[in-house]
């Protein structure tokens, strides 16, 4: 809540005040006088403005009258604005997941030296290509890659040829794939 909105809150909260204090002491002594006519006046100034600051009110030529809350008008300006913002940081937050066992995660694993004596196998982001994973690969000097995917039934990864893992250049995708 701004400042322009505890602004009206008040107007219209003071205004009503002052209307009720007359209405009280006029219903109970009967008179009005000049003190009555003070409140009076300021509680219909205090609300009058502080609802022209929130309503806007036309009447075209023909007898049209058009009434609009400016402040909710405002407010869904911002709602959606801010919806907005969120399918964005949503739609982000998908990308750089790692996505559902059902439609299947990737995985890149990394072979060390030549003879395989390490192995680093990791579920990535759907965003994920074939070239981050060799990037990944050179980054930890890893000797080749094989791709893969998680399934919630099991595992798929990428065929090699005569039970070798292909080379960076025959790297291929798992016939079951889930992205890659």
């Amino acid at each position: 809540m701004n400042m322009v909105d505890i602004t009206i809150i008040a107007g219209i909260a003071i205004g009503s005040l002052m209307l009720l204090t007359v209405s009280a002491a006029y219903f109970r002594h009967g008179t009005f006088g000049l003190g009555g006519v003070f409140l009076t006046v300021f509680g219909v100034v205090l609300i009058g403005i502080a609802l022209w600051r929130s309503i806007s009110v036309q009447i075209d030529s023909a007898g049209t009258l058009e009434a609009k809350f400016i402040t909710l008008e405002r407010e869904t300006v911002q709602i959606r604005s801010r919806n907005e913002e969120i399918i964005k940081t949503t739609s982000k937050l998908v990308e750089n997941s790692p996505g559902s066992l059902t439609q299947g995660q990737k995985i890149c694993s990394v072979y060390g030296t030549i003879e395989d004596n390490w192995r680093d196998s990791f579920i990535v982001p759907t965003n994920w290509t074939v070239e981050m994973c060799l990037q990944y690969k050179e980054q930890i000097l890893g000797n080749r890659i094989q791709l893969g995917c998680a399934f919630e039934d099991g595992m798929s990864f990428a065929g090699s040829r005569n039970n070798a893992f292909l080379t960076n250049d025959e790297t291929t995708v798992p016939a079951r794939n889930c992205g890659w």
